[in-house]
């Protein structure tokens, strides 16, 4: 396997907000394990059924404008087997990966390394669809090609929670946003001094952005309301919460907005960054502005923990 793809590949993917804080992630190539063909391999799987037709869930996976409504900032598709998909979060983080399945309606294979690899080396994602007589689609994704060692165990668990979070991002535009541009507040702030339980507890304060600390103790499914330190009020529904760490919402005031604030281990290895990733549709342009001008300013105070 290329470790310096594969690297890049799932630093990208904590840069979106999927691979969550909590569990062993490689910071540089060199730490990403090697693979060998005589080594026995796992996959993650998430079967995720959604509620749009096949050629829909299908044009999501593989049209560039349609892939930045709900994973990355920017893509680029040559489609086709022998073609690839570049993806990339304002170039913080880019990657282009080669496509050797191509089968549309039916089955996407995209690489995370070269595309000449030894098969028992390959690592990559599969999409498998599966039309359904009601019209909606049950995708089946397997993330191909873990060792089983225990140098894997950190991003397995990171890789395959943080496709949990990206199946939650498709299904919510494909319900409720098809065809509607997304505006995502993307920030990441080093976090000084080191503390990053602190500067999540602060972003959940008065003196960060959400004035209610609770939210980080709630459960999945609890509904929400809590004012901002704006003095905007926001609801919805709590999707996931690794208490200290991380916290994933769904924001119906927002016309149905996803958020996952969390931390992370910074790219250069050194320390953890705060960040959010929140996903709109269908808001006014100048309440977009100010809302990213507002929570970028709260993040940064928040990451100047004492």
């Amino acid at each position: 396997m290329n470790r310096t793809r594969s690297a890049a590949l799932v630093l990208a993917l904590i840069s979106a907000g999927t691979l969550l804080a909590g569990s062993p992630t490689p910071n540089s190539p060199e730490s990403i394990p090697m693979s060998h063909a005589d080594q026995p391999k796992r996959a993650a799987e998430i079967v995720k059924h959604l509620q749009a037709p096949v050629d829909a869930v299908w044009k999501a996976l593989t049209d560039a404008d349609e892939l930045t409504r709900w994973f990355p900032l920017d893509a680029r598709v040559k489609p086709g087997v022998g073609g690839s998909m570049f993806c990339s979060w304002r170039n913080e983080y880019q990657f282009d990966s080669p496509i050797t399945i191509w089968e549309p309606n039916k089955h996407l294979r995209v690489l995370w390394g070269p595309a000449d690899a030894p098969e028992p080396d390959l690592f990559g994602v599969d999409y498998f669809l599966h039309a359904q007589d009601d019209g909606t689609t049950v995708l089946r994704l397997v993330h191909f090609g873990f060792g089983t060692g225990p140098q894997w165990d950190g991003m397995y668990d990171g890789v395959t929670r943080g496709w949990g979070h990206m199946m939650f991002a498709l299904d919510n535009y494909l319900a409720r946003h098809r065809g509607t541009p997304r505006h995502a507040v993307y920030l990441s702030k080093k976090i000084e001094n080191g503390d990053k339980h602190a500067a999540l507890r602060k972003l959940f304060s008065k003196e960060g952005l959400f004035e209610d600390s609770s939210l980080l103790n709630a459960k999945p499914g609890d509904r929400f309301r809590a004012r901002l330190t704006n003095g905007e009020e926001i609801s919805g529904t709590v999707r996931r919460v690794i208490p200290g760490v991380y916290f994933e919402a769904m924001i119906e005031s927002l016309n149905h907005s996803t958020l996952a604030v969390q931390t992370d281990p910074c790219k250069d290895g050194e320390g953890d960054v705060l960040a959010i990733t929140l996903s709109t549709y269908g808001l006014d342009a100048a309440r977009f502005a100010t809302m990213e001008k507002q929570w970028t300013a709260a993040v940064e105070r928040s990451a100047k923990v004492k």
